[in-house]
């Protein structure tokens, strides 16, 4: 590509594809792999500033997973009954992927497409509502009565929480700051 621009490169395939649709075939899917690989790069580089994000992440996905899939776990479970009483437990499990899903598309573009200045946003917005689901689990757990590992087991991904939603606060403000400051 001369100029790199979106319509070039989509011209350049017209044609190619016109004279070889083998090999504009292997254009797009060299172009495909080159956005993954992009992608890729963008998450491992923050991978270490991010770790925390990526941990709450995965535990909510875990957890999101368990609850949706069949059989059912929370009912007839004592220490669950605040959760149970509030959503339906496939509920709570779509909203858990949900959640986690919406995290790690914005870890991944924060990563990745430093341009974009809304992935700070949406990752807080998501350490927010991970907040909330976790004091949920949390409370149902303390509430409940029932001794078990668990409470100290989900009051640490809360506590991780907390700090995941503190510093994508501080990147906020910093992406807010540089937004104003520019010229």
């Amino acid at each position: 590509m001369v100029d790199g621009s979106a319509e070039v490169e989509a011209m350049m395939l017209r044609a190619l594809s016109r004279l070889d649709p083998a090999l504009a075939r292997f254009a797009r899917a060299e172009r495909r792999r080159a956005a993954v690989l992009r992608f890729w790069r963008g998450i491992t580089a923050h991978l270490a500033t991010r770790i925390t994000e990526w941990v709450a992440a995965a535990f909510m996905l875990q957890l999101g997973w368990t609850l949706y899939m069949p059989p059912d776990v929370l009912p007839g479970q004592p220490a669950w009954a605040l959760l149970t009483q509030i959503l339906f437990e496939t509920t709570w499990g779509m909203v858990m992927l949900a959640i986690a899903a919406l995290r790690v598309l914005a870890l991944g573009i924060n990563g990745t497409y430093q341009g974009f200045r809304f992935s700070p946003h949406v990752r807080a917005l998501t350490a927010f509502l991970g907040c909330g689901i976790w004091l949920q689990v949390v409370l149902s757990l303390w509430l409940s009565q029932v001794p078990g590992t668990a409470l100290g087991t989900y009051r640490i991904i809360l506590a991780l929480e907390c700090w995941n939603l503190w510093r994508a606060g501080l990147d906020v403000g910093f992406v807010e700051r540089r937004r104003a400051d520019a010229p």
